[in-house]
């Protein structure tokens, strides 16, 4: 009897600690990695500022630390890019002269923008949050603002698909 209690405690322990580790929410000790739930604003991912997150240290740091993966053999490097994606790459981050530069944002990332916009989100509510975006067709809207270019990408519904913030994003 008293081994059964001990794996039943053992076992609902362990689910629970499972159970709560779904990078949901960051908590103290996971403060530094980024998540696919983190917010956006046009010079910022989750708590990575634009400029201010250090050299290419900080990008190996993610992928040594937080399970994320160099997207696309951009490990940097003379001519190239270091670019770090999550596990299913629905977000990637950018470093370029040893200075973190971009993201790129598609299907999966479930954070929103400073205005409440989400992937998925319809081309008017877009238009709505963000009326000085200049439209380039009928599924790519831009916008420069505090020298950060920013793109957005909508399907033939005009659903939001995509959004590229700041630069040296290579495919």
């Amino acid at each position: 009897m008293k081994k059964s209690v001990f794996f039943l405690s053992l076992f609902l322990f362990v689910l629970f600690s499972v159970s709560a580790c779904n990078h949901k929410k960051r908590t103290t000790e996971e403060s530094f990695c980024p998540t696919v739930y983190d917010d956006i604003t046009w010079t910022s991912y989750g708590d990575f500022k634009f400029h201010e997150e250090g050299d290419d240290s900080t990008a190996w740091r993610i992928v040594d630390e937080c399970y994320w993966h160099v997207y696309n053999n951009h490990a940097g490097g003379y001519g190239d890019t270091l670019q770090v994606a999550s596990e299913n790459e629905e977000v990637i981050l950018v470093w370029a002269y040893n200075d973190f530069y971009g993201f790129d944002l598609t299907y999966g990332w479930e954070g929103q923008t400073k205005e409440g916009i989400r992937m998925g989100d319809h081309i008017t509510f877009f238009a709505d949050a963000y009326p000085y975006f200049q439209f380039l067709s009928g599924t790519v809207a831009y916008y420069w603002y505090k020298n950060t270019r920013v793109y957005a990408y909508f399907d033939e519904d005009g659903f939001l698909i995509r959004l590229n913030v700041g630069y040296y994003f290579r495919v």
